[in-house]
């Protein structure tokens, strides 16, 4: 179903789905794909267990970039300062609407516990590399190249069209930041594969990037992205099979369903940020009135 497809990140010409393509591949894991790897209550952790475990049957290799390790450790630093600040801003009516694994993971342990200790929430992100090098032989690689193509014109172009495709799709532009991260990994990955003459792609949740190629000569004109859910769907015939089945089916079904039906959460933690940083307490408002303000 094309819109099922569109959904998922599927390449739009469906040159993706093809074993010839795939074989002899190596896999480099977006930022966002990184927290679900390591949290097991995240809504992708049993999606990635299962590419996991595929691409060990099909020696298929799993990477990450420092630059996606360093802006992983962005983030959690930014959610861990902004959900000290804004917690306390956020009617118990809201909170259910408030989008982000890690205001999800606050409320459960505030909830199950009476009290929320920022330390045992985040501290299971302390460690990326040795846990992602243990959990699922992802190979770390920090490669000058990096550093001379940040600052190269056509970088900062590629950026920019990565920002506006997002807009077009989520109807804001892409952090600037991240869009740079973007467009230096999707460049990287016709490099590595110069290099080693191995397919390679990159893995992500944002399907605002499959189908995007970087300008240029000798650029390939397949896309250089697959969204984990969509390689789950291409993958799972192939290598998952026996006592999995049904769980990955499961999985699957969940994922379709996220990316097709309307969500009920509708807020960020940084629409609250105003209130913190005014010093009004709107704790005990009417939910109604602080999500009308």
């Amino acid at each position: 179903n094309y819109y099922v497809a569109q959904a998922l990140g599927l390449d739009p010409s469906g040159r993706l789905l093809s074993k010839e393509i795939f074989g002899n591949s190596v896999f480099y894991l977006d930022t966002n794909i990184l927290f679900h790897a390591l949290e097991p209550k995240a809504r992708h952790h049993g999606s990635f267990k299962a590419l996991s475990n595929a691409c060990n049957q099909l020696q298929m290799e799993l990477k990450v970039c420092q630059i996606s390790l360093s802006e992983f450790q962005d983030v959690v630093k930014h959610y861990r300062e902004i959900i000290r600040k804004v917690a306390a801003q956020i009617p118990e009516k809201t909170a259910p609407k408030i989008r982000g694994m890690f205001y999800r993971l606050y409320c459960e342990q505030l909830q199950s516990t009476g009290t929320a200790d920022l330390d045992k929430i985040f501290d299971i992100f302390d460690n990326p590399v040795d846990d992602l090098s243990k959990l699922y032989n992802v190979a770390r690689i920090h490669d000058g190249w990096f550093m001379e193509a940040e600052i190269q014109p056509e970088t900062a172009s590629f950026a920019e069209a990565i920002r506006q495709a997002y807009k077009k799709k989520r109807g804001r532009l892409k952090n600037k930041r991240s869009a740079l991260h973007d467009a230096l990994l999707l460049r990287w990955i016709p490099v590595e594969q110069g290099r080693t003459g191995k397919n390679t792609w990159l893995i992500t949740l944002d399907t605002s990037l499959p189908g995007f190629v970087p300008e240029g000569e000798n650029m390939p004109t397949r896309s250089l992205s697959i969204t984990l859910d969509a390689l789950l769907q291409w993958i799972s015939p192939i290598a998952i099979h026996g006592d999995i089945e049904d769980e990955v089916a499961e999985i699957f079904a969940e994922a379709v369903k996220y990316q097709l039906l309307p969500q009920e959460s509708f807020f960020e933690l940084r629409d609250f940020l105003i209130f913190a940083e005014m010093e009004w307490s709107c704790k005990e408002l009417p939910a109604e009135d602080v999500e009308e303000c």
